[in-house]
């Protein structure tokens, strides 16, 4: 039975963008006709249907560089996305349009079809006023981030419902003074279809592995890792360690990995798809979530802890308030955000106590399982639902 139809606007490529791909998928299993309309990589056609969601790519690449790059790319996607939700809405009279950021201006894509009565969704990924603050090294004051605090402000009043990542993030919002009634959190809980558990693959190398995968920047705090993956070989023991992923910092990450004799255990593979995620992680024994602290870290709860947790790998991870919201000091192998020293003895005592890592998935698998995806879906797909049928979530 269908329940209409639904477009969605992103800033990435698309179905590789995990969180977006789930939720067009659990839409398009609910009844739902689901347009997203997305950037266009190379290779890729203009129009495709993938797992029961049609994709509409614009020619547009995404390019690293400043501030002004960014601006004309995310303007660019919002002139282009707001033409075809007029366009197709007038085809296919969409029942909801949903936005998601960066930018979280691209929310206003949906101005025309909110006049004439459709309710709008703001599926905030990412805090963009800390990201910013992390990624440009600005502080609050700055007029840069006072004014991405502003648009964040404008964007989720115009919405009639937001999802935010975490807690914590949700947390933020509020006390930034964004209605918390029209505040839902929607956890990065990964796709079961993908992330189940499974033991070490027979290709797995007689050594132990440590994984690494996810966007390469300076804030994941790779090249922390390295330098206490080298303390930890000179204690005496023997690993490999595989980074798979792309970003600004894989030159800086390239140049580290093939110093002195770490090319003889240290792989850096650059991005992978999704679907071969699953198989890296089945051939590692240890996963690796090393973020630096900071304002947009303290917010952030990286997917790829869950998906280590599903697929029964322990995860050694950097403590922030998103993560310790959720887990307990023995759910999973914390170490403080930077700290070399620190993250070297967590890897020599993971690796040398299997019983300790085994304690360490059940807790954090206990966990994990209260933030499933069915469980998260439910949430989503209910909100979607009930505006799709006309109840708003909130009046403005």
């Amino acid at each position: 039975m269908s329940h209409g139809n639904v477009f969605m606007i992103v800033h990435s490529y698309c179905p590789a963008d995990p969180r977006v791909r789930r939720e067009a998928e659990a839409l398009a299993a609910e009844g739902f006709g689901v347009d997203v309309f997305c950037l266009r990589d190379a290779g890729e056609r203009l129009v495709e249907r993938i797992g029961g969601v049609r994709y509409v790519r614009f020619p547009l690449r995404r390019r690293r560089g400043g501030v002004l790059r960014y601006a004309f790319e995310y303007l660019a996607l919002l002139a282009a996305g707001a033409m075809a939700a007029v366009f197709l809405h007038g085809v296919k009279r969409y029942r909801v349009v949903q936005a998601h950021n960066m930018p979280d201006f691209l929310v206003f894509c949906g101005l025309i079809p909110w006049l004439t009565g459709v309710p709008i969704v703001l599926d905030l990924h990412d805090p963009i006023p800390e990201l910013y603050m992390s990624k440009f090294g600005l502080d609050r004051k700055s007029s840069l981030i006072r004014w991405l605090a502003r648009v964040e402000g404008l964007s989720v009043r115009f919405a009639d419902h937001a999802f935010a990542a975490t807690g914590a993030f949700r947390d933020r919002l509020v006390e930034r003074g964004r209605p918390p009634t029209k505040i839902s959190v929607l956890l990065n809980s990964p796709d079961p279809r993908l992330f189940a558990p499974r033991t070490r693959n027979g290709n797995a190398p007689p050594r132990p592995r440590i994984l690494f995968h996810g966007t390469v920047t300076h804030r994941s705090g790779i090249d922390c890792a390295i330098r206490a993956a080298e303390r930890v070989r000179a204690a005496g023991l023997d690993f490999e360690f595989v980074i798979l992923g792309d970003g600004d910092f894989l030159p800086e990450v390239r140049r580290l990995a093939a110093e002195g004799d770490r090319p003889q255990w240290i792989d850096v593979r650059g991005p992978v798809p999704l679907e071969r995620v699953p198989e890296e992680i089945a051939a590692a024994d240890l996963g690796l979530v090393p973020n630096r602290g900071g304002a947009f870290s303290d917010l952030a709860l990286p997917t790829r802890v869950f998906e280590y947790l599903s697929m029964e790998r322990p995860v050694i991870v950097s403590r922030s308030p998103a993560i310790t919201d959720l887990f307990a000091e023995d759910d999973l192998l914390f170490f403080a955000p930077g700290d070399e020293e620190e993250l070297a003895r967590v890897v020599e005592r993971a690796l040398r106590d299997p019983e300790a890592r085994a304690a360490c998935v059940a807790a954090g698998r206990r966990v994990s399982e209260q933030h499933r995806w069915e469980l998260e879906r439910r949430v989503y797909v209910d909100v979607i639902e009930a505006l799709a049928s006309g109840r708003r979530a909130m009046s403005r």
